[in-house]
């Protein structure tokens, strides 16, 4: 059995009546409604300089990729990572999340009980797949290497 610890919820976690607990195991178990409700802080993004490319027919598409994290308010904080490659294929470069999420979340029902790991992986992200953060990397990654080339 899981220890939990009673933190102090967020504003909104309160007013919603939702409770947020970091536990010994180093979740921190919420349900969705409180996630959702909660802002997530851009913290960093950076490139990932081992990406490889992808062979096409006749040549090999460069790879662009990199990761960001992001935080919630806290106590506990809420971290949430995640993978993302530049696609160019709708005509527009755009930011595309690759893999799962990764996170100190663990999901819970109603009555407080674990959904599990891989639903918790799912819905996380189609949290991210609905957010608007392609915005946000990708000013961060243009403002940290603009003064690489000067």
């Amino acid at each position: 059995m899981i220890l939990k610890q009673p933190v102090l919820p967020t504003a909104a976690a309160a007013r919603a009546g939702l409770p947020i607990a970091l536990c010994s195991d180093g979740y921190v178990r919420l349900r969705l409604p409180t996630l959702l409700a909660l802002p997530l802080a851009h913290l960093l993004s950076d490139l990932d300089d081992t990406a490889e490319g992808v062979r096409g027919e006749a040549a090999v598409h460069s790879a662009i990729g990199g990761y960001t994290e992001w935080i919630g308010a806290g106590p506990p904080a809420i971290t949430l990572g995640w993978d993302w490659r530049l696609d160019g294929r709708e005509g527009q470069p755009c930011c595309v999340r690759t893999g799962p999420p990764r996170s100190n979340v663990m999901l819970c029902d109603r009555h407080g009980a674990d959904l599990g790991a891989g639903l918790t992986e799912r819905l996380l992200a189609a949290l991210v797949d609905v957010r608007p953060w392609q915005d946000t990397v990708t000013a961060a990654i243009a403002a940290r290497y603009a003064t690489r080339g000067a």
